[in-house]
């Protein structure tokens, strides 16, 4: 039980992280964009 908790904080930290990094990538498109 404690290593299917693990397995899940470890997939939500994971999940954060690639949303977080998805944040910011398009934030650098949309600036990219408004400079063109």
């Amino acid at each position: 039980m404690d290593n299917n908790l693990i397995k899940i904080r470890k997939a939500k930290k994971e999940d954060m992280e690639r949303i977080h990094h998805l944040r910011i990538d398009t934030h650098e498109n949309n600036q990219v964009m408004r400079h063109r």
